[in-house]
């Protein structure tokens, strides 16, 4: 789970635009936090978790879509909210 979740991350990544207020360094770094905050929140809350990452996957193909890093900058800022 934990690697298909990573791929996901990485995948709304690459297929941002270099050219946002949000550069593809903060978004990597948004990601990587994203991605330690989830993998402790399976360890603390599997229910929460396989909501969390339901809605995440879904978030992603979408977000894989577009080419604006803003847009993924601040899905990454709100799921480091969420899985506080």
């Amino acid at each position: 789970m934990k690697k298909i979740f990573l791929s996901s991350l990485l995948s709304v990544f690459a297929a941002s635009s270099a050219y946002a207020a949000c550069t593809q360094e903060e978004a990597q770094q948004k990601a990587m936090a994203v991605s330690t905050q989830i993998q402790a929140l399976a360890q603390k809350d599997a229910k929460r978790f396989q909501e969390v990452i339901t809605e995440f996957q879904k978030k992603s193909q979408e977000l894989a879509n577009i080419q604006d890093l803003d847009a993924v900058c601040k899905y990454y800022d709100e799921m480091l909210e969420k899985t506080k």
